[in-house]
């Protein structure tokens, strides 16, 4: 796809510290990558995990955008560098609430 000139948004996902050894491989540094937090939000011990890859993903990648898809922890919400959009089960909430 991107040899035709389609710009690719690669996403991003670790699992623990030992998961950076690889998980950010074939990656390149700047422009736009996605993650998601849906799974990570409501337990606390996932959520930890979440925020250290988080984190360690920004200082290894440095892009200049992070598109957040789902529940994010508040920390992240207020980074200019990060465009939130809501997840599935957000969206079909919402339908449903009204």
């Amino acid at each position: 796809m991107q040899c035709n000139n389609i710009k690719i948004i690669p996403t991003v996902s670790w699992s623990d510290q030992e998961s950076y050894l690889w998980c950010f491989d074939g990656l390149r540094p700047g422009g736009t990558v996605a993650v998601s937090g849906n799974g990570c939000y409501f337990n606390k011990y996932s959520r930890k995990r979440f925020l250290n890859g988080f984190f360690e993903m920004t200082e290894r990648l440095i892009p200049d955008r992070i598109i957040a898809v789902g529940y994010i922890p508040a920390e992240l919400k207020q980074r200019s560098d990060v465009v939130l959009l809501q997840g599935y089960s957000q969206q079909r909430r919402c339908r449903l609430n009204g």
